[in-house]
């Protein structure tokens, strides 16, 4: 029986992931168990995905906490997603 190729195998990804870069996923977890939308800007589902944005990138690298790095994050995100349209 031949074995059938998942498409993941086969798309071509335009996002890669850095070598020194890696979510350290426990933290992201804890950064979202942590998360209360009342505290933190309301209930605006807005405010949770740049909060959430916010907790991907500082639980890849520390260059990316504070405003700063942020904005730098959510730039490099932003590339990525434009150019794979």
């Amino acid at each position: 029986m031949e074995r059938k190729t998942h498409p993941s195998e086969t798309k071509k990804s335009f996002i890669t992931k850095p070598e020194k870069t890696k979510i350290d996923w426990v933290k992201f977890l804890d950064y979202v168990n942590s998360y209360d939308p009342k505290l933190l800007g309301g209930d605006n589902y807005i405010t949770i995905q740049e909060d959430m944005i916010y907790g991907l990138g500082i639980c890849s690298d520390k260059d990316f906490q504070f405003a700063k790095g942020y904005r730098d994050f959510k730039d490099i995100l932003m590339k990525r997603w434009n150019h794979s349209k």
